[in-house]
């Protein structure tokens, strides 16, 4: 995997915040069997501290899930969810329990 340095790049907007870029094949990767993911930042076990710090967003990433595997339960508490299913079917069952 290329370190952070290696490609990525950063660019001003126009209200002052700072672009950066990171290629896919810079990114984290886990390995679970059943999902493969890939993080832009560090979230879980995955940590980079060039890449921590986002203000708000908790976690991006790009889940690789086999067919009739998931996630178990689990809460999720003042977040809101995006799902973006590129193909298949993915059914998010979800509660705010602790």
């Amino acid at each position: 995997m290329a370190t952070a340095e290696s490609r990525s790049t950063s660019a001003s907007s126009a209200d002052g915040s700072t672009l950066r870029l990171r290629r896919s094949d810079e990114r984290g990767y886990e390995d679970f069997g059943w999902t493969d993911n890939w993080m832009p930042f560090s979230f879980a076990d995955y940590r980079d501290p060039d890449w921590m710090h986002f203000g708000p967003l908790r976690v991006m990433v790009e889940n690789h899930i086999q067919p009739h595997e998931g996630f178990s339960a689990h809460p999720h508490r003042d977040v809101e969810i995006v799902t973006y299913v590129s193909s298949g079917v993915l059914t998010h069952g979800d509660n705010t329990d602790p």
